[in-house]
């Protein structure tokens, strides 16, 4: 028994002296961390050190775990916000398909002007590129290059539309300016006078509300023109939301 208290006291002793000398190398693993992240921690004990140096040692995975969730909500959040732009690319085309038939219908003389059929397709055209662009949602082979190229195109009929038309109505004043200038570019204007039969026989020259038709007609294609450059400008959103997650690989 004495013999055996010697030797117990003296493992105790080394032990102590190994825990001692593991906190310490604790305290300075957490010191040297800490002073990487700009940051102190102040300790008090063992167990605040020992705590810490846990806590420190979980950080890298609690950080990977948010950046996932932040990542998965990115995923989420980018195909509803898709969905909601191609919304407004389905209503502008259908409020210029909606325009362009209308004026369409006013046309009773003569051939109808190629910039009217025109601006129908477009309508028609962005409308069908919306859908597209909503079934990409669903189907990976309509997404990503396929989807940009679509995008593209109904892009560039758009801009092509939007500049036809306002080449057409450049220099009318729509709100009726009493100027013999403009009154004659009212009455000449295709789109706005309903067909002529001959140079200064056309359809609402004997209309009886002719004039306000005729302002009434150049207005809608002032509103087509508008709705086919807000359309350019919707694609462009589409298109970067279709980078965005080409990069991102979601």
């Amino acid at each position: 028994m004495d013999i055996l208290v010697p030797i117990t006291m003296k493992s105790a002793a080394k032990c102590d002296k190994q825990c001692e000398l593991q906190n310490s190398a604790n305290h300075q693993i957490l010191e040297l961390q800490s002073l990487r992240a700009g940051k102190t921690f102040p300790l008090t004990n063992e167990t605040d050190t020992t705590t810490a140096v846990a806590a420190t040692h979980r950080s890298p995975q609690s950080a990977h775990g948010s950046l996932h969730i932040r990542i998965n909500t990115m995923a989420i959040a980018n195909p509803l916000l898709n969905f909601v732009v191609r919304g407004f690319q389905a209503l502008f085309g259908i409020v210029v398909l909606g325009i362009s038939v209308s004026l369409i219908r006013g046309h009773h003389w003569g051939g109808l002007p190629a910039s009217l059929g025109f601006s129908a397709f477009v309508g028609g055209v962005t409308i069908l590129g919306a859908a597209l662009g909503v079934a990409g949602l669903f189907f990976s082979f309509l997404d990503g290059m396929v989807g940009l190229i679509v995008d593209g195109v109904v892009a560039v009929i758009n801009a092509a539309g939007g500049i036809v038309l306002a080449l057409k109505i450049s220099g009318v004043d729509c709100d009726g300016d009493p100027t013999l200038k403009n009154r004659a570019k009212l009455l000449l204007n295709d789109i706005f006078n309903g067909g002529c039969r001959a140079e200064d026989e056309c359809w609402y020259y004997y209309e009886e509300n002719g004039a306000n038709i005729m302002k009434s007609r150049c207005k809608s294609t002032q509103a087509d023109c508008v709705f086919m450059f807000l359309t350019v400008v919707v694609l462009a959103v589409t298109a970067l939301l279709a980078f965005l997650r080409m990069k991102k690989g979601y």
